[in-house]
């Protein structure tokens, strides 16, 4: 789950060519369907830990209350003000934002992956190793955006028509020069390292990066691929979100952890199917689709809810935060 069953799917459609044995449509109710249980789930999660565990956070740090109040509040009366004076154009500049801000979430979260598995193994990156690898992933990220920045067909997100912004080409060579760069500087560290300290870089520690990589490159992008992607981040995301869970018990109680972790995962899979398809569609079904085609209603839950989520995940996974710390880093 820390990247490794995405390796497997993608290796998977590519030998056997499953891209052109579905139809888009198969695709689509596959991974609609599989996203209540794993996809919605993991936002509603972050709104749980969030609001309910780190509430203090909230009232004590100005970090936590910009997060958990100030930019939901800009985004909220955004979005407000949009629908109001029907500027569905302005509403996509978010969506081009969303999607702009996916891919530095999916890069900072398998960061945290490795950072993890790094510390579980009793490895300690050097100050340059940990500068390459950030930047690396960074450029990785943005490479993957100046790459896409001059594929301007009409795009749709759930029928709400968007774009992205023109890059000059310049940008993909340098962005992707100091992709390889970083890439081999921290290469070179760590085997540099392995050679003259005999301290190996562990093996499960390459599987989140190996993953992310295949993720980002363009010769895997193929529809069926796109459409399993947010479904992987997902299940890696619950998976830091279930250990969180199951070590906050106190004292430790394996039965009594277990089931709260499993309550806590089901009360995700219902908050987030409601808020992120239920109730926009059927405000949609109410309102929207009695004068236009376009589902404005699930575009604005769900672009709100997105990039929300990019924020709260910024300030919750950090090392300085003492929970993540005692029940994911220094967990048994």
């Amino acid at each position: 789950m820390l990247g490794g069953l995405s390796i497997l799917f993608i290796m998977l459609v590519t030998a056997t060519g499953l891209q052109a044995m579905v139809t888009q449509e198969q695709a689509l109710l596959v991974f609609f369907a599989l996203s209540f249980f794993v996809n919605l789930p993991h936002f509603a999660a972050t709104y749980l830990l969030f609001y309910k565990d780190h509430y203090q956070k909230i009232l004590k740090l100005w970090s936590w209350r910009m997060v958990g109040v100030v930019l939901p509040a800009i985004l909220l009366i955004y979005l407000i003000l949009s629908y109001v004076l029907s500027s569905w154009k302005d509403i996509s500049h978010l969506v081009t934002l969303m999607f702009y801000l996916v891919g530095w979430h999916y890069v900072k979260q398998v960061f945290g992956c490795v950072v993890v598995v790094l510390h579980r193994a009793d490895y300690v990156l050097s100050i340059w190793q940990k500068k390459l690898l950030k930047t690396n992933l960074i450029c990785l990220w943005l490479t993957t955006l100046s790459a896409y920045s001059d594929y301007r067909p009409k795009l749709a997100y759930n029928s709400l028509g968007y774009s992205f912004y023109y890059l000059p080409q310049f940008t993909l060579y340098i962005l992707f020069a100091a992709m390889l760069l970083t890439a081999g500087g921290f290469f070179y560290l760590t085997y540099h390292r392995s050679q003259k300290q005999g301290v190996l870089f562990p093996v499960m520690a390459w599987v989140p990066l190996a993953a992310v990589y295949l993720w980002f490159i363009p010769v895997f992008h193929q529809q069926i691929i796109f459409m399993a992607l947010p479904l992987f981040h997902a299940l890696q995301y619950l998976l830091f979100v279930t250990v969180y869970k199951i070590n906050q018990e106190s004292p430790p109680n394996k039965s009594l952890s277990f089931k709260n972790a499993f309550m806590f995962l089901f009360y995700s899979f219902l908050l987030g199917a409601f808020f992120m398809e239920i109730f926009p569609r059927s405000l949609d079904l109410m309102i929207t689709l009695k004068m236009s085609s376009i589902t404005i209603f699930l575009v604005m839950f769900n672009v709100f809810i997105n990039i929300h989520h990019y924020l709260m995940d910024y300030v919750l996974w950090r090392s300085d935060v003492p929970e993540f710390k005692n029940y994911v880093l220094n967990s048994n």
